[in-house]
């Protein structure tokens, strides 16, 4: 939601047309007033206008409050709050959040390293950054959690683009399982963690998030009728929402991705992964790879094999359009030179031998003739000082936090404005040139390859 969208609804709230509103305060036209409800910026003069508009018809606390924050975060000259909150995509650290009571402070994974059996964690919506990081660190060591992450992507923007954090930095895992929630979660968040104990009776913990800090915290046994009640009533909550992510197991699957993709490439496309994904292999070499295997057991003219090579060669027809929307690609050095010592690529499914050296000449050689010689249609910038730990591609259609082995799409208008923004602000701020990132390619291609 926009500000000018929830300042309409409290004007239809309070029956207050644009007309009395601008007579009361003394406006010569009603043009102003309306590009603040139509638009999805926010100027200077326009959040003044917003006070003036506050003197007349008075609004409650918590209207301005959720005015307030709106401004911070969905101001096109701004947006400032959701791109602080993403930019820790790029940071590594430990922090940890920590319950504090009478006998001292508990972090949150020292709460779940105390406990046993199968630990099952529900997250109802977003979380703090510190809480993100102990569950990131928790799940990557401990075998036994699974994370089911219930979001509410139609609330404010800033509890939208802490969502998408935790979507985006824990989906590589695959006991993490990301729902939109059809119902409506708490004002606070909340991390609720089974311990499935089979000896001793089981254990609820109950974490309250309020302003980033702790707010409630409970950590008790319970019976086990009450583990089953419990646990039940979170898998009606599973069964009613909607899951994101889904794995490809079959090679239909596999075939449907393909199309897929195919379509969503006809649109402008960022991708933040670090090195190219398997996607951009020439199509000669896909057939290399893919006869390598046997065309997965089917025979070469079935319909799926067909499909799949039939994408490939339609997106290399795309990426060669200079009519067709421009694609963004942002490169790591690290990264790049791990592809090109390993010959994985990103997403490269694992039914696929490793690219040969000549062939990863080809594959990175052909993307530096698009990149120069497509007027446009395909650009490559090498990340400054941006590592990048956790890699994702975005569309205006689509976010889209996938390898070829899971698949997780997102289409909300929130979702977009916020990676639209920040797609845009890391891609022109914080990369090197493009004659520069060509040069940096063309070198490690002569250093490696």
């Amino acid at each position: 939601m926009t500000v000018g969208e929830y300042l309409q609804k409290i004007l239809d709230e309070k029956n207050v047309s644009v007309s009395n509103i601008s007579k009361q305060i003394g406006l010569k036209s009603r043009s102003s007033i309306y590009r603040l409800l139509r638009g999805d910026g926010i100027t200077d003069n326009q959040i003044i206008l917003i006070e003036k508009i506050g003197n007349i018809i008075n609004f409650s606390n918590s209207e301005k409050q959720t005015l307030q924050e709106l401004i911070n975060t969905s101001s096109r000259p701004l947006y400032a709050t959701s791109r602080n909150i993403l930019s820790t995509l790029y940071k590594k650290n430990n922090m940890d959040i920590y319950y504090y009571h009478e006998s001292g402070r508990i972090s949150l994974s020292e709460i779940i390293a105390k406990l046993y059996g199968t630990i099952n964690i529900y997250v109802m919506g977003d979380i703090p950054q510190a809480a993100n990081n102990s569950l990131e660190n928790i799940i990557s060591v401990e075998k036994n959690v699974h994370i089911d992450h219930f979001l509410d992507l139609n609330r404010l923007r800033l509890t939208v683009a802490n969502e998408i954090l935790t979507l985006i930095r824990l989906e590589k895992y695959d006991r993490y399982t990301p729902y939109i929630s059809d119902e409506k979660l708490s004002d606070d968040a909340d991390i609720i963690i089974f311990s499935d104990i089979q000896k001793t009776e089981p254990v609820m913990t109950l974490i309250g998030f309020n302003n980033n800090r702790i707010a409630q915290y409970a950590n008790s046994p319970i019976t086990n009728n009450m583990y089953q009640y419990l646990l039940s009533s979170l898998v009606k909550r599973k069964m009613s929402s909607v899951k994101l992510k889904k794995k490809i197991t079959t090679v239909n699957e596999y075939a449907q991705r393909a199309n897929k993709f195919e379509k969503l490439y006809l649109s402008p496309f960022f991708h933040f992964e670090g090195t190219p994904r398997f996607s951009f292999i020439p199509p000669d070499i896909f057939n290399e790879l893919i006869g390598d295997i046997n065309y997965f057991g089917y025979p070469k003219d079935h319909y799926y094999i067909r499909n799949i090579c039939n994408a490939f060669y339609n997106f290399d027809k795309t990426i060669k359009d200079e009519k067709k929307a421009a694609k963004y690609i942002l490169l790591d050095k690290n990264m790049v030179k791990n592809t090109m010592r390993t010959g994985y690529t990103f997403g490269h499914p694992p039914d696929f031998r490793p690219l040969s050296r000549k062939q990863l000449r080809v594959y990175f050689t052909r993307l530096i003739e698009l990149a120069t010689h497509s007027a446009g249609s395909l650009n490559i910038r090498f990340s400054n000082n941006l590592p990048i730990a956790n890699p994702f591609a975005y569309s205006p259609d689509n976010i889209l936090c996938l390898d070829n082995i899971n698949e997780c799409q997102i289409q909300n208008d929130n979702v977009f404005n916020i990676m639209n923004d920040f797609s845009l602000y890391i891609w022109n701020n914080f990369t090197s040139s493009s004659k520069e990132s060509i040069s940096i390619l063309e070198n490690m291609i002569q250093r490696y390859l």
